[in-house]
């Protein structure tokens, strides 16, 4: 019921009065806002055409919040919005091409994070930063999030 009266407050209102996480990759709706804004004004074409049947030039704000949360809402949305990201960030910021797997994923999950619109040091400097702690009370052990990425990408068996 929680989650159905922020959909609403966002529809009706936008993100300044909810802007909450959605889906298996926790996005959100500023998220997504921030990927349509930046890829509409971008020269860059590295991330593609946007799926059959995306609406992000609707007049109706109502409307368009409605089209982006059902977007967020399901995994091959929140797949392309994250393609898109990668994309946005790969354009962002090539020298991180020259670093190691591991590296780069670190700064993709910071930058996730905490934002990609910040400079290069800030975030590279940020991937050090302990910001997620698993319980209360909230001085109890934090871990950084390149850190909990990386862990999960060296104990993955994919590679």
């Amino acid at each position: 019921m929680e989650t159905r009266a922020l959909e609403v407050l966002y529809i009706q209102y936008g993100t300044p009065f909810a802007d909450f996480s959605v889906g298996h990759f926790q996005m959100k709706p500023s998220f997504a806002e921030s990927i349509e804004a930046d890829l509409l004004s971008s020269a860059s074409r590295s991330v593609g055409s946007w799926p059959a049947g995306w609406s992000i030039s609707d007049s109706s704000g109502v409307s368009l919040r409605t089209s982006r949360l059902l977007r967020l809402k399901s995994t091959e949305g929140q797949l392309w919005y994250l393609r898109a990201f990668m994309n946005l960030v790969h354009d962002l910021f090539p020298s991180w091409d020259t670093l190691s797997p591991e590296m780069q994923l670190r700064y993709y999950a910071t930058a996730y994070q905490g934002g990609y619109h910040r400079e290069k040091e800030e975030i590279e400097s940020a991937a050090q930063e302990r910001y997620f702690f698993t319980g209360l009370p909230i001085a109890a052990i934090r871990y950084s999030y390149s850190d909990i990425s990386a862990f999960y990408y060296r104990s993955c068996k994919c590679r």
